[in-house]
């Protein structure tokens, strides 16, 4: 590999005692993946012969993706899919999903078909007889399946040919197989040394064989077992052989050279071979572990000094455990350290670790473009224009990257009051389309709404007008994408994708250049400029179909970041651990599944087909990661990290941890030494006891206590004065959340407004259709407020069952009924200095004189024991109010009923239920025991308590975080009577 390549240099430079030489031609054989074996056609070998032969291009990754997109459709197209699902080997449905002919489903498929496109280059393999591969004896899925893979047989030739073009793997075989020709041909005077490869590709091997036959030519074996008895040897090719084992493939290498192991030449290394023994009986093929019982416990002793492992009991703490390892590497000058590990977000962990360290890291695989600042950004976009939502709307106008020529203070400022106007009030917001229009009416409702919260009643027209402003420069800046109503091609919505961009991001100055500043931005710009020069490749897409493709596009890519970084620590893959010597190895990952990864069966071939196309089994690249594993456990230093839990669930020890386990248990040693690495883990989250909080409290002034509250709020008050405290002194109004899904609350709201409207409407006499015009005014608010799915599937229903209930019972109550008032307000004097407020949803005055008060209720009403002891309020408290003459267009009456009528849920109508007793008692009386609340209040030492009251309802405290209550409140959840 290239870092290999560097590594070379640096250690003949350290050499030769860092005086000046002339370094050796060094170059990379595998350039991607060892067992790919990527031969670079810049850097490698047979640069001089590739321009002898002027071979042609080799296809990008990008265009090849893009082309078999394309084919994938159409076949899916042709083929009728839109529900049938794509199965595996096994002839399971693929991924788990079921792809229908959608463009990033192509895609998906058309990955995988390039994978397999590959490995089929890249080991020579012949598909020539594909059609004969399927007889009877297989499914039929298979049949279908070798259909369709006459893409690869049939189609993908033609179109290399037209575009004068190779597959990667074609022309790096093409090059390897020139420059082993010049070799055989030409042999140079001077050494010629192949290091590293194992000769997993047929191409490399062939090189390998002639580079080792030449007369000043040498190829140096990685990891050779000489250990290993000659019977398991010979048994890792015998009868199917054991492809799963490190030393497969330099079997095979040896086998195809004529060579035995005692033909291979010893270099000298450290130490006395324990540890090499020891990786030698830890990957012994299964048949021969009987031979385990003949171990001697002294050199295994040995073999395991300088290995440590570590059971971390999930995975943040595996990753805690590793940053403490590298950070005492770091403390320890001289040292180098590396964390190999295939498992990528355990390394973004540990890189987030040692950053608070203010240690960086170099992460040889990057960062995930998607998970840049740009490329969230540009994924915001698009899940803007495809989901017209608040939420998708808002994370787009919030991130950093959106200016829309603006100072970043003035547009954060913008966006907030738009959050808290337009996407945190009650009903269905819109997302960016539509959003001017929602400020207006948000401005509007500030103006005339005493419920809105207290910001917004600040703002001025000004403020108003910036965000119009913003909302509809937001609006314009999409008009690229939504211009593109039809069908057409990706590289035309790749093109609007960036204007939209560009658009969002300009600055004060009409710039946009954070956006491709960086590695992460150039890299988002290498992979647009490559789509734009494809623009004829890829198929035709509608607008939505492009996110998900886009998506798919770009998944896999990363932004390798040019910082400084350590000089002594290091985070590999496995592919660049190989060869490097540092002090310390971190294994970590170490779970099956991850390390070795699972190897499924082939989305397209089974075994006996990859058989007989001449492709390997899959566990061969199980034996090429027991062979990277091999080798790194030859470190001096070597930790072994695994977690007990991935995500919540158990994980299995890797198959390699329990080999050792067993060989250490054979050959009766000491189990390895896990040091105290999870203990400090831990005790990085340890913190001094807290000690438990006690009840809130609060006794502020008597002069800023509430000199005025609603009938609704005096329930509070008896059941919990900490929210008086909360909302009434301290000012603190809860916020809706972000366009949430229509909750109780708005369904009260909209069902009180619709029998608010039809008693304004109706107050004198009843219409000869109640029911109708009754739904009449509930679908307007339900359109108004509502416009989900779930209000007209389920809201609709069940308040047309209540319509009904209600034109049949009306008229009882309207019997004797001169006038219906509806949302009256009153108020009335309690004591000196203490006002009562009131705002009714209903009063019905009779011709007698008396009136009828009722509360209309969504949830469950007061039971009649809450009544009778003064624990609900509110009816006898308006019953006061009325009896004083508090409400203005009534004066003094007398209270005849107070009732509550409930709108019920599913599957029921409504029901209404009285107050018992004479109602006029029950407000007197309820009135006196407000003067006691109000008297007690008006006590400087009385404090605002949080309380958890028995028979009280506490399920939608507002204030229970600010309250702490999860921290005072006893186990049974239940506070005082």
């Amino acid at each position: 590999t290239r870092r290999a390549c560097r590594a070379m240099r640096e250690a003949l430079h350290r050499r030769s005692g860092a005086k000046a030489i002339l370094l050796p031609s060094i170059r990379p054989l595998g350039d991607v993946d060892e067992d790919e074996a990527l031969l670079s056609p810049d850097t490698g070998l047979a640069t001089d012969a590739a321009l002898a032969l002027d071979l042609p291009r080799a296809i990008t990754g990008l265009e090849r993706r893009l082309i078999l997109t394309e084919l994938v459709l159409k076949w899916m197209q042709a083929s009728g899919m839109s529900s049938e699902a794509v199965t595996d080997a096994d002839g399971e449905q693929m991924y788990g999903v079921t792809y229908s002919a959608r463009a990033h489903h192509a895609a998906r498929l058309a990955g995988e078909l390039a994978r397999l496109m590959d490995a089929v280059d890249n080991e020579q393999a012949d598909l020539s007889g594909l059609t004969s591969l399927a007889p009877d004896r297989f499914a039929e899925h298979w049949q279908r399946t070798l259909t369709f893979l006459a893409i690869i047989t049939e189609e993908w030739p033609k179109l290399l040919e037209e575009r004068g073009a190779l597959a990667p793997y074609v022309r790096r075989n093409r090059l390897m197989q020139a420059e082993t020709r010049r070799l055989a041909a030409s042999p140079p005077e001077g050494p010629v040394i192949a290091e590293g490869s194992t000769g997993t590709v047929p191409a490399t091997a062939e090189l390998l064989e002639t580079v080792a036959r030449l007369e000043q030519g040498a190829v140096v074996l990685p990891g050779l077992d000489l250990e290993l008895d000659e019977d398991s040897w010979q048994s890792l090719t015998r009868d199917g052989g054991h492809p799963e084992h490190p030393q497969y493939g330099l079997k095979l290498l040896l086998d195809r050279m004529g060579l035995e192991r005692a033909d291979v030449a010893v270099l000298d290394g450290d130490g006395d071979g324990a540890r090499a023994r020891l990786a030698s009986e830890i990957m012994r093929p299964s048949g021969t572990t009987g031979r385990w019982s003949r171990l001697g416990g002294g050199e295994i002793a040995r073999a395991i000094e300088g290995v440590v492992r570590v059971d971390a009991a999930n995975e943040h703490e595996e990753a805690e455990a590793v940053a403490l390892m590298l950070r005492a590497a770091a403390e320890d000058p001289g040292m180098t350290a590396a964390l190999v590990t295939p498992d990528r977000t355990l390394a973004r962990r540990v890189c987030a670790r040692l950053a608070t360290w203010e240690l960086s890291i170099d992460d040889s695989a990057g960062r995930p473009l998607s998970a840049t600042p740009p490329g969230v950004f540009f994924d915001h976009i698009i899940e803007a224009a495809a989901h017209d939502s608040p939420v998708a709307a808002l994370s787009l106008l919030k991130h950093p990257f959106t200016r829309l020529g603006r100072a970043p203070g003035t547009i954060r400022r913008a966006v907030r009051r738009i959050e808290l106007a337009v996407w945190r009030q009650p009903g269905v917001p819109p997302g960016l389309h539509g959003l001017s229009a929602a400020v207006g009416r948000a401005e509007l409702r500030a103006g005339a709404d005493e419920h809105v919260p207290r910001p917004l009643r600040r703002l001025r027209p000004g403020d108003w007008e910036e965000m119009r402003m913003l909302a509809d420069d937001a609006d314009r800046a999409f008009a690229p994408l939504r211009a593109l109503t039809g069908a057409a091609a990706t590289a035309a919505f790749a093109a609007a994708h960036i204007q939209v961009a560009e658009a969002l991001a300009r600055d004060e100055d009409g710039r946009a250049d954070t956006l491709w500043a960086g590695e992460p931005g150039e890299a988002l710009a290498r992979f647009f400029a490559e789509l734009a020069q494809h623009v004829d490749d890829g198929p035709e897409i509608s607008a939505s179909d492009y996110p998900e493709l886009y998506r798919t596009l770009v998944a896999g890519l990363a932004a390798r970041p040019r910082r400084e970084a350590h000089p002594r620590l290091f985070i590999w893959g496995q592919l660049e651990a190989r060869l490097q010597q540092p002090d310390a190895v971190i294994l970590a990952g170490l779970n099956e599944g991850t390390w070795p990864r699972a190897e499924d069966s082939d989305a397209w071939l089974n075994r006996a087909m990859r058989d007989a196309v001449g492709l390997s089994a899959p566990e061969r690249r199980i034996g090429l990661a027991a062979h990277d594993f091999a080798q790194l456990l030859g470190a001096v230093q070597v930790f072994l990290v695994r977690s007990g839990k991935q995500d919540g669930a158990p994980t299995v020890p890797s198959r390699w941890l329990q080999r050792l386990d067993a060989v250490l248990e054979a050959a009766g040693t000491k189990p390895l030494s896990a040091a105290s690495w999870t203990a400090w883990a831990r005790a990085r989250d340890l913190a001094d006891p807290i000690p438990k909080a006690e009840r809130p409290s609060p006794c502020p002034p008597v002069e800023s206590r509430p000199r005025k509250l609603s009938v609704t709020r005096i329930e509070k008050w008896i059941a919990n004065p900490y929210d008086i405290f909360a909302r009434n002194i301290l000012g603190l109004s809860p916020v809706e959340e972000i366009a949430g899904a229509p909750d109780a609350r708005l369904r009260g709201h909209v069902i009180h407004e619709a029998l608010n409207r039809f008693a304004r409407r109706f107050s004198t006499a009843l219409p000869n259709d109640v029911a109708g015009e009754l739904m009449r005014e509930a679908g307007a608010l339900f359109a108004e407020f509502g416009g989900h799915a779930g209000v007209r599937a389920f809201w609709e229903p069940q308040f047309a069952r209540f319509a009904e209930w209600f034109a049949a019972t009306e008229p009882e109550r309207r019997a004797g009924i001169t006038h219906v008032h509806s949302e009256l307000n009153g108020e009335m004097a309690v004591g000196d200095s203490f006002t009562l407020t009131a705002r009714a949803d209903r009063i019905d005055m009779g011709g007698d004189g008396r009136v009828s008060i009722y509360d209309y209720k969504t949830g469950a009403p007061p039971r009649k024991s809450d009544l009778e002891q003064l624990r609900a309020p509110q009816l006898p408290l308006e019953a006061a109010i009325v009896a004083a003459g508090g409400f203005e267009s009534l004066g003094p009456a007398q209270v005849a009923r107070l009732a509550h009528i409930r709108v019920l849920g599913s599957g029921e109508d409504g029901e209404q239920t009285d107050a018992p007793g004479d109602p006029s008692a029950l407000a007197e009386e309820t009135l006196g025991k407000l003067r006691e609340l109000v008297t007690t209040y008006d006590n400087p030492a009385q404090p605002y308590e949080a309380l958890r009251r028995k028979r009280f309802n506490y399920r939608f405290d507002d204030y229970a975080h600010l309250a702490r209550l999860d921290e005072w409140l006893d186990e049974t959840g239940e506070g005082e009577d």
